[in-house]
């Protein structure tokens, strides 16, 4: 059971790493490297300074992805 919720939380973990680095593609080519370099605290900024109503949902996608991890992680101990 453990082992299915660290897959899944990574896999939310993944999607929404690439869906974050996107949308900062999308705007500048440095924004793209600065979201890939500073992932967690870049995704934290574009959410909630810059445009909430894009980065809203890849934010708390990968924040269930983390939740799921650490379930996953400590069930399967």
């Amino acid at each position: 059971m453990g082992a299915m919720l660290v897959l899944a939380g990574t896999l939310l973990l993944m999607m929404s790493f690439i869906w974050v680095i996107g949308e900062a593609l999308k705007k500048d080519v440095f924004l793209g490297g600065v979201a890939l370099i500073l992932f967690p605290f870049y995704s934290v900024y574009y959410t909630f300074y810059c445009d909430y109503a894009r980065g809203h949902v890849p934010f708390f996608t990968g924040l269930s992805g983390a939740a799921l991890l650490l379930i996953g992680y400590f069930v399967g101990i």
